[in-house]
């Protein structure tokens, strides 16, 4: 059997908050959700976007992220490291121990422990919110769920399934896939040469990719033979970049790169008609949202926000920049002792006080 594949896988102007702290009120919501935690005094402080707490905050070994209602996060039974989760109301739904979880999506949560004592072969499986088995931990690789299935494999079958487990469809021969984007999934044959399928399980772009990301925004990211093209859902070459890495479309706009004599990254921005927008090279860069992107500069290192044709959304520069999602974007500038999310103007509208950590929920990232 061949080597195994590991998967790839509005503006809102707000009054400037306080500092969050274990006294702030706790926020009365129905349906509350958080944009992010700090730790401070060795516990988990969850707020929501006007800075208010969601519950008391958790002593907890580790946060992790935040899927449909629930927090993921590390706990400690009796010396033993268990994966719970939380819900917006600060409690406990379950526990359990494994080697690796991710948080709910389409419901599930996939877990995985390792078979062997070098920890390099993992079998999946998933839990239900309500912490029942529904699929069991036998699957060697698995996707998260995505549009309501699943691409898993064993040595024995492979397939998409739905979220009880059962098999949509079971390709011929050692194929692979990814889960489904936009009613797309991308699948390799044998020779390991990619295409796309629809939901009906019919190859509607041919094999003949060496690398292909899902579809963003009508557009797939695809690597030919010593090109990168952007094609649509009919497999027309839309766009043609001799460049040597490239990132999906995102509001609009994609970044593209080739690298330097040490191999780094040089990022600028492209339309979806595949002209180049910006003059300038960028070393590191986040998504565009609403017309605005997060750069790093080449030289200082510092991150400052963007238009499309990189002109400076305001003067603004900071040591860590996260995009803009909602009219805020997490920012955070060690000399000044600042950490939070500012708004489009570049001030803080909601900053927090100097913590041991920092996550951000809707990118699911831990900060610094």
């Amino acid at each position: 059997m061949k080597n195994l594949m590991i998967l790839l896988i509005v503006t809102l102007f707000l009054p400037i908050i306080s500092f969050a702290n274990e006294k702030d009120t706790i926020a009365p919501k129905k349906d509350p959700v958080p944009i992010g935690a700090y730790k401070l005094d060795n516990k988990w402080h969850v707020i929501d976007k006007n800075g208010d707490l969601l519950f008391a905050p958790l002593d907890l070994y580790q946060i992790g992220k935040y899927g449909e209602g629930h927090l993921l996060a590390i706990i400690l039974v009796e010396g033993r490291k268990h994966w719970a989760f939380f819900n917006m109301k600060g409690e406990k739904t379950f526990d359990f121990v494994a080697d690796g979880v991710r948080p709910f999506v389409n419901g599930l949560a996939k877990f995985y422990n390792f078979i062997d004592n070098r920890k390099e072969i993992p079998n999946h499986g998933f839990y239900n919110m309500k912490g029942e088995l529904v699929i069991e931990d036998k699957y060697l690789e698995a996707s998260i769920f995505s549009e309501g299935t699943a691409w898993v494999m064993n040595f024995e079958e492979r397939g998409w399934i739905d979220t009880t487990g059962k098999y949509l469809w079971k390709p011929e021969g050692e194929k692979f896939g990814l889960p489904f984007v936009g009613g797309f999934a991308v699948i390799t044959n044998e020779e390991g040469e990619k295409g796309f399928i629809n939901r009906n399980f019919e190859l509607v772009i041919d094999y003949k990719y060496l690398e292909a990301m899902p579809f963003a925004e009508g557009l797939a990211m695809v690597r030919g033979f010593g090109e990168i093209l952007y094609i649509d859902t009919l497999g027309n070459e839309i766009i043609k970049t001799p460049r040597s890495i490239a990132k999906p479309f995102h509001g609009g706009y994609a970044f593209t790169a080739d690298v330097d004599d040490a191999h780094n990254p040089l990022w600028q921005v492209i339309s979806k008609q595949g002209m180049i927008l910006t003059d300038e090279f960028y070393k590191d860069v986040r998504n565009f949202n609403n017309g605005v992107a997060p750069v790093q500069d080449m030289e200082s290192k510092k991150w400052k926000f963007i238009d499309c044709y990189g002109q400076k959304i305001f003067e603004k520069e900071f040591d860590v920049a996260e995009e803009m999602i909602d009219g805020m974007a997490w920012a955070s500038d060690k000399e000044k002792g600042t950490y939070g999310w500012i708004d489009n103007s570049g001030e803080y509208v909601l900053q927090l006080p100097k913590a041991d950590a920092y996550v951000d929920f809707r990118i699911n990232k831990m900060l610094k």
